[in-house]
């Protein structure tokens, strides 16, 4: 099975850019497993939890008596295990089975897009799961937007994410995909978001990743990430409220079957 890998890092400035998309995520998804959860289960997984905003946010959703999140960065786990006590953090790649523990609901964002076989690591996650739990899923279907420095930036995050063999629209290939559960829910969510917003998410990585990556070097020019990086920070700074991008979000939930 495939490994994922850190392509935008997990330094301080990682943790915190995840700390901002956590604020805009997490009440999304904090509403979806208020639906889906009838009882607040024994336990539950954060799989690949970075630095713990989102396991956090699933402490919170399900009531779990006991919360874990799994990831394989030593810097994210410390950072987690500081500021979210009350959840335990392993040291674990979500990819590789058997996982320390089964659980009642597992929760992942953003890392699929990140694998190059993730319907076979939602399958073996799926073998994880007490009978009757549930497996949440929020991948992205597309991003679409009218303003050209985000498009170009949107282009080299596809580029950088495919050349390690992952895809960041995955959620339309999962949207199509047959599991091995019952399929509770399998939708798409339109989320528009403020154009300073998507800057403020998109500029670390215009000074930090790609000024490493090497997908990035061969395909933007200096001159180019110079303009880009610029143009986002203007926007970031700007306090534009105003939404010329929109985030396709895609929806999965999965009930595990019950043993033939």
């Amino acid at each position: 099975m495939d490994h994922p890998e850190y392509t935008y890092g997990t330094d301080l400035p990682a943790a915190l850019r995840l700390k901002e998309t956590a604020e805009f995520f997490n009440p999304l998804a904090t509403k979806l497993i208020e639906q889906v959860v009838e009882k607040a289960p024994e336990t539950a997984v954060d799989l690949g939890c970075g630095p713990g905003f989102t396991t956090n946010m699933l402490a919170d959703a399900t009531k779990s008596r006991r919360t874990y999140g799994f990831d394989a960065s030593d810097e994210f786990l410390g950072f987690a295990a500081r500021n979210f006590p009350h959840c335990t953090f392993l040291q674990h790649d979500v990819t590789s089975l058997p996982f320390p523990l089964t659980a009642d609901i597992m929760y992942t964002r953003f890392v699929l897009c990140h694998l190059k076989k993730p319907l076979e690591v939602i399958n073996a996650w799926l073998s994880q799961l007490r009978p009757d739990g549930l497996l949440v899923i929020d991948e992205l279907d597309g991003i679409d937007t009218e303003l050209d420095v985000f498009d170009k930036y949107l282009s080299t995050a596809e580029g950088i994410l495919g050349s390690r063999g992952g895809r960041l629209y995955i959620g339309l290939s999962l949207a199509r995909e047959k599991y091995d559960a019952e399929i509770l829910l399998n939708e798409c969510t339109v989320l528009p978001v403020d154009n300073a917003q998507a800057a403020s998410w998109f500029f670390p990585n215009t000074q930090t990743i790609w000024c490493k990556n090497r997908y990035a070097l061969q395909h933007v020019a200096p001159e180019e990430r110079r303009l880009i990086g610029e143009a986002l920070y203007q926007l970031k700074v700007s306090k534009n409220n105003q939404s010329d991008i929109t985030w396709r979000l895609r929806r999965i939930v999965l009930k595990k079957r019950d043993p033939v």
